[in-house]
C-alpha cells in the first residue's frame, strides 16, 4: 500500500479516478489504490478494480519545455501500435492514465534487444513537434541560474563544434531502464513526456551516458541498432555532453546540485 499522501495529492487522485467511467478500458468497479510507483517527475500510482490494474500519473506542475502533452499522446499511442507501450485509456491536462503491464527492469543482458528496440522507436512515423536541443539547453539554463562552476562547464559546451545532424526522427528522449519493461513478450516503454523529433544519436547517448556503458556494451547496443550511420558512434559520444548539461540543469532547476555529474562533464569536457 502506498504511503499517507499529502492533501493535494489525494485530492488530485481522486480526480483521476472519478472518470473511471470514460476509460476506454472500463473497469468492473471504481478503481481504488492498490500501491505508489516511482518517479522523479511526476506521482505515478497503481490502481486497480481487484481485476485489472491501471497506472494514473498524476502531471508535475512544473513548467518544462522539454514536455509536450500532445507530443507525448501522439508517440504513446503510436508506440502502442507497434507494440512496444501499454495502451492509454485516458488523459486529460493533469493527469494520464494507462493499463499496467507487468514484468521487470530489463539489464545490461538485454542490450541486443535494446538496440533492437531503438531502431524501432527511430522508424515510427508520426506527427509530433520537433525539439531544438540548444535552445532546450539555453532555456534550462535560464532557468537554472547555476553557479560558476556549471555556467563554465555551459560555456566550454557551447564552444565545442556541433555534430552534423541527421533527419530528426521520432526519440523517446528519456530512454533507460527505469522507463523500460520486460514483459513475457517483449521489452515495452513507458513515460513518453519529453518524445518529440530529435537527433537519434541523442536518444541512444541518453542510454549510454545514464547506464555507463563501456566500449564492450556500446558495440553490443550498437550492433543491433538497425542504422547507416558510420560516424554515429562519435555522435554519440557529442551528444552525452549535450545530454549530461541538460541533466544537471534539469535537476538544478528542482534545487538538486549534482556534483558528480557537473565533476564528470568538466573532465569529459577536457578530454574531447
Amino acid at each position: 500500500m502506498a504511503k499517507k499522501l499529502s492533501p493535494g495529492i489525494s485530492h488530485s487522485l481522486n480526480l483521476a479516478l472519478s472518470s473511471w467511467l470514460d476509460w476506454t478500458m472500463k473497469p468492473l468497479t471504481k478503481p481504488v489504490l492498490s500501491s505508489q510507483l516511482g518517479g522523479q517527475s511526476n506521482n505515478s500510482f497503481m490502481v486497480s478494480d481487484g481485476i485489472s490494474n491501471w497506472v494514473i500519473r498524476l502531471n508535475s506542475g512544473i513548467a518544462d519545455d522539454g514536455r509536450d502533452l500532445q507530443n507525448e499522446v501522439k508517440a504513446h499511442q503510436a508506440a502502442c501500435r507497434a507494440g512496444i507501450a501499454p495502451s492509454i485509456v485516458y488523459f486529460n491536462s493533469d493527469f494520464l492514465i494507462t493499463e499496467f503491464l507487468e514484468g521487470n527492469k530489463p539489464c545490461m543482458a538485454d542490450l541486443p534487444e535494446i538496440g533492437q528496440l531503438f531502431s524501432l522507436i527511430h522508424s515510427i512515423d508520426v506527427d509530433v513537434r520537433p525539439l531544438d536541443l540548444m535552445n532546450h539547453l539555453e532555456t534550462y539554463f535560464m532557468q537554472a541560474k547555476p553557479d560558476l562552476k556549471v555556467t563554465r562547464c555551459f560555456n566550454r559546451l557551447l564552444a565545442v563544434p556541433s555534430m552534423d545532424t541527421t533527419d530528426r526522427v521520432l526519440c523517446h528522449q528519456d530512454l533507460t531502464f527505469e522507463n523500460m519493461i520486460r514483459t513475457e513478450q517483449r521489452i515495452v516503454t513507458i513515460d513518453w513526456e519529453y518524445a518529440s523529433l530529435s537527433d537519434p544519436a541523442f536518444d541512444l547517448a541518453v542510454f549510454t551516458y545514464t547506464h555507463n556503458l563501456d566500449e564492450k556494451q556500446r558495440l553490443q547496443l550498437l550492433g543491433h541498432y538497425d542504422g547507416n550511420d558510420t560516424n554515429l558512434p562519435r555522435r554519440i559520444r557529442y551528444f552525452e555532453m549535450i545530454y549530461a548539461m541538460i541533466e544537471i540543469l534539469w535537476w538544478q532547476i528542482r534545487g538538486h546540485r549534482l556534483d558528480a555529474q557537473i565533476g564528470k562533464l568538466d573532465r569529459h569536457l577536457e578530454a574531447y
